[in-house]
């Protein structure tokens, strides 16, 4: 992992950490984060999966959401959903190993 995709992933991670406060008394049990990396050796990518509170319906009942984070060797990174189709995110995540 290089030094820039440690930095982004901190980033990462800081952000997630305060919505997760911010839900706090709302189920923080079901906020996770994780990261992977592929099992491809030529693959360098890190990719950060983690679930958030997104908001609260009208009964109280928490809304969450899965975001999965791909960071570049050199630091960029964008949401694997926005750029392929699901079927193909999936396939991607299913070929990575967690390393945190």
């Amino acid at each position: 992992m290089t030094r820039e995709q440690q930095e982004k992933i901190v980033e990462i991670r800081e952000q997630y950490v305060e919505n997760c406060k911010e839900y706090a008394s709302y189920g923080t049990s079901s906020c996770k984060f994780n990261v992977f990396r592929s099992k491809n050796e030529n693959d360098q990518n890190i990719t950060v999966i983690f679930t958030v509170v997104t908001g609260l319906s009208d009964y109280g009942q928490p809304f969450y959401e899965t975001t999965n984070i791909l960071v570049e060797p050199n630091g960029n990174s964008f949401n694997l959903m926005d750029v392929y189709p699901s079927n193909d995110v999936l396939g991607y995540i299913q070929n990575l190993e967690k390393i945190n």
